[in-house]
């Protein structure tokens, strides 16, 4: 057998080899959605702003019941978690003593990103997009586009002296089922969070 032809044939198994053993080591691919948990806040949102309603300025105050979002789970201090939520209920007054009520729309998705501030996991910066109902004055309005809120929070859920403050320019709203009847603004809204009782 010529040497050429001999090469070939001890060659040819070799690279298939190495062939197959690199693909055999290759990582599995990463998961596209990171695992995601249930967050159930034990503490009682607070929120405090103004609006115009009716063609009036107001101011109001609300005390809300625990809250609940998905989360994804913490994996590094680079990755952002995405937050979905699915309730934050809200009942207060207004300074001219109407019931204010605030919920989230069901017709949109109110939600947001987790990301850490330093190399842990806790301060992070969250911005929340929440698409809300309000009910006051007889009347119930919602937004084609969300309330951005921003802060900084030591946990989640967000504990004691963590604050969310509205960082969007006022969100227009209308009565629902009718967009083009705009009736109201929220202009400055600030939600914070305080230990269960």
């Amino acid at each position: 057998m010529k040497k050429a032809t001999l090469w070939k044939v001890l060659m040819v198994p070799a690279m298939l080899g190495m062939l197959m053993a690199t693909v055999s080591i290759a990582p599995a691919a990463e998961s596209e959605e990171p695992p995601e948990f249930w967050c159930h806040s034990p503490g009682f949102p607070t929120c405090a702003g103004s609006l115009t309603v009716g063609g009036a300025d107001v101011s109001y105050e609300m005390t809300g019941t625990p809250s609940l979002a998905k989360v994804s789970a913490f994996s590094a201090p680079s990755k952002t978690r995405n937050v979905t939520w699915v309730n934050l209920d809200m009942t207060g007054k207004t300074s001219t003593g109407d019931t204010i009520t605030a919920t989230l729309d069901p017709n949109q998705k109110s939600s947001g990103t987790v990301l850490s501030v330093s190399n842990k996991e806790f301060p992070a910066t969250v911005t929340m997009r929440f698409f809300f109902r309000i009910e006051t004055g007889g009347m119930k309005i919602v937004s084609d586009q969300p309330a951005v809120f921003q802060g900084i929070v030591h946990s989640i859920p967000p504990g004691p002296g963590d604050v969310l403050t509205m960082i969007s320019r006022p969100v227009q709203f209308h009565h629902e089922g009718e967009p083009e009847m705009k009736v109201g603004a929220l202009k400055v809204a600030a939600v914070s969070f305080i230990p269960a009782k």
